[in-house]
């Protein structure tokens, strides 16, 4: 994680004792606004720290708390969203919006093998698709002449929503 790799601030703060908010019985809503504050200050290393340590204690975190975790990473750079999402990988169940903002993301900057990673991970998790997810998919890899642009279509499809003239 972070810690080992060297994580800047948040793992210097968490080494001198500085995530306090977060030691012994604090409360859920007490971790919330200790995330929150790392989010409003735009710091996505310490806002993860504290993600990963509430889930540690077995709290469930807010998917609101997770996308806002991304859109500050994002603001970041796509260093720091790629070291957040492979963090958060196999630890915290990434919400739809998360992944709806990310895949938008990609489609923005025409980053199809990051769009293929979430892909995977979508289907790893057995996210619940919903049309905010496809979208950006279905551009992404039929711009890139994608295979998997098929099978993405046909299970939009499938899910009862279809193309619209956006997509198009």
């Amino acid at each position: 994680l972070l810690l080992e790799g060297g994580g800047g601030a948040a793992a210097a703060a968490v080494g001198r004792g500085k995530t306090r908010e977060l030691d012994g019985q604090a409360s859920a809503r007490g971790c919330l606004t200790a995330i929150k504050s790392s989010l409003n200050s735009k710091d996505a290393d310490a806002a993860l720290l504290k993600i990963l340590a509430m889930r540690k204690r077995g709290l469930e975190v807010p998917p609101s708390a997770i996308t806002l975790l991304f859109k500050v990473a994002k603001e970041n750079g796509s260093e720091t969203t790629q070291r957040v999402l492979s963090s958060l990988e196999g630890n915290v169940s990434l919400p739809v919006e998360s992944f709806a903002l990310l895949l938008n993301e990609c489609l923005k900057q025409g980053d199809i093998e990051f769009a293929r990673r979430l892909d995977a991970l979508t289907q790893d998790q057995k996210t619940k698709m919903h049309y905010s997810i496809y979208e950006p998919l279905l551009k992404l890899f039929a711009k890139a002449c994608d295979a998997r642009t098929t099978a993405i279509f046909a299970d939009m499809q499938a899910q009862g929503s279809f193309a619209s003239e956006g997509l198009c």
